[in-house]
């Protein structure tokens, strides 16, 4: 066991050198080790009774022992599981706010590609649309040269007094 270990009280050194276990073998201490630092506290510096330091003895043990000096860490452990508390907690919110914006991201980028085919689709009506003009444009044009052409021959037709008729025409 740890006790049987230690030589002196980390506290009060060699006072508790004295103060033996009754049934302990020669030069064991009377006190246990401290669950926080490990160092040797004597049972009188640990204000222990002889029952918490045959429970604390234990191999088995379910008690912890804290000297003063780490129980005195205690408010800041307890400030600093706090602090931490916090600091989890806000991860947690942040997280959630980086998962929100990732998903308010994707929906844009879905929404841009919709819009994006929308266009494309429409750009390709009015390229349609354009290409059906151009045909229809060209055809007027040839429709109009063909005309003209037509009115241009039967004018120098009729200068020189040749009569024009229409094939088919009774």
């Amino acid at each position: 066991m740890a006790s049987s270990m230690a030589s002196n009280c980390a506290l009060c050194l060699t006072r508790c050198i004295f103060k033996r276990r009754p049934n302990s073998k020669e030069g064991e201490l009377f006190g246990c080790n401290c669950d926080g630092c490990k160092r040797f506290i004597c049972k009188d510096c640990g204000n222990l009774s002889t029952t918490e330091t045959d429970a604390l003895l234990l191999q088995n043990k379910s008690l912890l022992f804290f000297c003063m000096e780490c129980k005195a860490c205690f408010p800041e452990i307890n400030n600093l599981s706090q602090h931490y508390d916090q600091l989890s907690d806000k991860l947690v919110l942040k997280e959630k706010y980086i998962s929100n914006l990732e998903t308010d991201i994707e929906d844009l980028k879905t929404n841009l590609k919709q819009e994006i085919d929308r266009l494309k689709r429409e750009n390709e009506m009015k390229d349609s649309h354009i290409d059906r003009l151009e045909r229809r444009t060209q055809t007027l044009d040839d429709e109009v040269f063909e005309a003209e052409n037509n009115y241009l021959t039967t004018i120098d037709l009729s200068k020189i007094g040749v009569k024009t008729c229409q094939l088919g025409a009774g």
